[in-house]
């Protein structure tokens, strides 16, 4: 996990040899593999599969300090009223019609507004559903993105890079795209599409659009670079007696 993490953080820095070295070892490790059937990542029965590397544990017995707020998963199954709706017509028509990870998206209403909640989560017991912070897809996907970019800039490893894609794609019922996308620019645009389908409602989205620079592009309008960044919490500020200081912006 602490290697995955590392790997992780080496990536969003742009340090892509030593990203590459870390996410190898876990893409690589004997006790990690994907699962074969993809709702089985995210069920209540099936926690700290083969395919998670870190997942916060959590249980509906633990004591919930967030009581007066709507929990994270249940955002995205439509429990809070400040998006009722949370997945956009966008994304929806963004996946390929035989995309079995669609299927984790409910269309309450098509028209004439569409409005859709997504079903990666189980909110009848959401309190007890484990929240996966790092799981070998995300690993793999993280991987093929930083060997392109380290050493596909003739575009040259295309193929081989893709393949790195087959297992995730094929358990998705999706065909390989190994010699669809042949330069380092396509490729790369093949791999961030993968992990918007892929980790749909698993908080990473926000942090690929900042790593490959698509924040303006992707959200229509000029970002400040400040709130790429999250603020951080007062508490630890106070309990610091202000050495650690507020992100500019906030």
């Amino acid at each position: 996990a602490a290697q995955a993490l590392l790997g992780k953080v080496y990536a969003q820095m742009g340090s892509y040899s030593s990203a590459e070295t870390n996410l190898a070892a876990v893409a690589g490790a004997a006790q990690f593999s994907l699962q074969t059937n993809y709702g089985d990542v995210f069920s209540t029965s099936n926690e700290l599969n083969s395919e998670i590397i870190f997942a916060q544990r959590r249980d509906i017995s633990f004591a919930d300090e967030y009581t007066y707020a709507t929990e994270f998963p249940g955002w995205f199954g439509g429990n809070d009223s400040k998006s009722d709706y949370p997945v956009t017509e966008d994304l929806y028509n963004a996946f390929d019609a035989n995309d079995t990870r669609r299927n984790y998206i409910n269309v309450v209403s098509p028209n004439p507004s569409f409005q859709a909640t997504s079903t990666k989560y189980d909110l009848a017991t959401n309190t007890s559903q484990d929240w996966i912070e790092i799981r070998l897809a995300d690993v793999i996907l993280l991987l093929a993105e930083v060997r392109n970019e380290a050493s596909n800039a003739d575009g040259s490893q295309s193929s081989t890079i893709l393949v790195l894609l087959d297992g995730i794609r094929t358990r998705a019922s999706l065909t390989s795209l190994s010699g669809t996308a042949t330069t380092q620019a396509t490729v790369k645009q093949a791999i961030l599409d993968e992990r918007r389908f892929e980790l749909a409602f698993e908080g990473q989205r926000w942090f690929d659009l900042i790593r490959t620079g698509t924040v303006d592009a992707e959200m229509g309008e000029t970002i400040n670079s400040n709130y790429y960044v999250f603020p951080i919490p007062i508490s630890e500020i106070n309990a610091t007696n202000g050495v650690i200081t507020q992100n500019a912006g906030y």
